[in-house]
């Protein structure tokens, strides 16, 4: 599920709700409600969120290696797990999460 995904990307890289929100523009409550399954991201945070937890500039370089266009399959598969996503919006997500993984 995207909430398990995100908690756990946030534990790895030691971050609080409070700095995956002010990094995704949007309030601190609304990443709570998130991680506890109270409410379902719209397609622009769940799209900021995966950006900002899954840039590859923000993890250790291997020779350009992270530098890839595809989105990593653990994202997506994150992202199809969770029943509470259409599988539309899931798609578009993929779509721009591409998009912004190769600007």
């Amino acid at each position: 599920m995207f909430r398990v995904w995100t908690a756990a990307r946030m534990r790895e890289r030691r971050l609080s709700h409070a700095q995956v929100a002010v990094r995704c523009g949007v309030d601190r409550s609304t990443i709570t409600r998130l991680l506890r399954g109270e409410r379902r991201p719209s397609l622009d945070v769940a799209v900021g969120i995966i950006s900002m937890l899954d840039d590859a500039s923000t993890a250790p370089s291997f020779g350009g290696l992270l530098a890839i266009t595809e989105p990593p399959k653990r994202v997506e598969a994150a992202l199809r797990a969770d029943p509470g996503l259409d599988p539309r919006a899931v798609d578009e997500v993929m779509r721009r999460y591409r998009e912004l993984r190769a600007a």
